[in-house]
């Protein structure tokens, strides 16, 4: 059994049992549906069936298949939303099925291999929320990241420092109450999301969550997994990373800063409800909590 089916079954259960046992009837009708040809399935899925694929012999495009159709709607109805500005065009959605039909991008490395050079991936990424966040008509179609926030009241793991979820709860408070321009934000924007499509970086993956740019932003992904585990100086790197990447946005660098911790912790719980592993966001946490909690009390 590989990954993917561990996290499908892990996830959903018999349902997600079900829902293997069935996928390849599904790829059959959608390949029929499609007109697909040369459907090839990318190597390291986690949580959808994934696929390169031609269409009508000629048109690279990727077919994208899951097991819980309320992801894959509200994934849809962000991309009809992003309409191809800073996103991947959505060709088609099968609703019966949860797949989605999508461009192809071209050459399609991703940001996270641009991490070479911080600061010229930091702007890139920066560019690309500009451009994705330039629409201003948000819609009461999309969840608010107030209703992700609740995460942290569901925090019951002894994994968890109490003092992290306290202080979560603090900084809820503050940035839901202080809220100004919001936007449909992509809500799940780490460096894998962003992707190089001809002549511009795009972003795939969309869940379409209404916020700020300081909460989309933090989902930068700060620090390899190797300079996380230098404790010495992963809080240094961190917050000046979250300086440069306020200053590229123009944002306000304590609400980032506030974002990224908050984020920390609700997406630990997270993995902690799915089976997963939160000790990276944990020691993410860790490496702010100081600073967090200095600048709360100063507030």
């Amino acid at each position: 059994m590989n990954i993917f089916e561990k996290n499908i079954i892990q996830l959903h259960q018999e349902k997600g049992r079900q829902w293997l046992a069935r996928l390849q009837h599904t790829i059959d009708c959608l390949t029929d549906k499609w007109t697909l040809s040369d459907v090839q399935p990318v190597d390291n899925m986690t949580w959808h069936y994934v696929a390169f694929a031609k269409q009508n012999g000629q048109t690279p495009v990727v077919i994208k298949i899951g097991c819980d159709k309320a992801v894959s709607a509200d994934e849809y109805r962000a991309l009809k939303y992003f309409n191809g500005h800073g996103a991947i065009d959505v060709l088609d959605y099968d609703q019966k099925y949860s797949a989605l039909l999508l461009e192809q991008a071209v050459p399609g490395n991703l940001l996270i291999d641009e991490r070479h050079n911080i600061e010229s991936t930091i702007s890139i990424y920066a560019n690309t929320i500009n451009t994705l966040l330039q629409q201003k008509n948000v819609s009461d179609k999309f969840v608010h990241v107030s209703h992700w926030c609740r995460a942290i009241y569901r925090i019951t793991d002894t994994r968890v420092d109490k003092k992290y979820v306290d202080l979560a709860q603090q900084i809820r408070l503050f940035l839901l109450s202080s809220l100004k321009d919001e936007f449909v934000c992509h809500g799940d924007l780490h460096s894998e999301n962003v992707i190089h499509h001809q002549d511009q970086w795009i972003v795939i993956d969309p869940k379409g969550i209404v916020g700020e740019v300081a909460f989309e932003a933090a989902a930068f992904d700060l620090l390899s997994d190797d300079e996380l585990k230098n404790a010495d100086n992963a809080p240094d790197l961190i917050f000046s990373r979250i300086k440069l990447l306020a200053e590229k946005l123009n944002i306000d660098q304590v609400r980032l800063l506030y974002w990224v911790f908050l984020r920390a912790l609700i997406s630990a719980q997270w993995f902690i409800e799915d089976g997963g592993d939160p000790s990276r966001m944990l020691l993410i946490a860790n490496c702010l909590f100081s600073l967090v909690s200095k600048l709360i009390d100063e507030g």
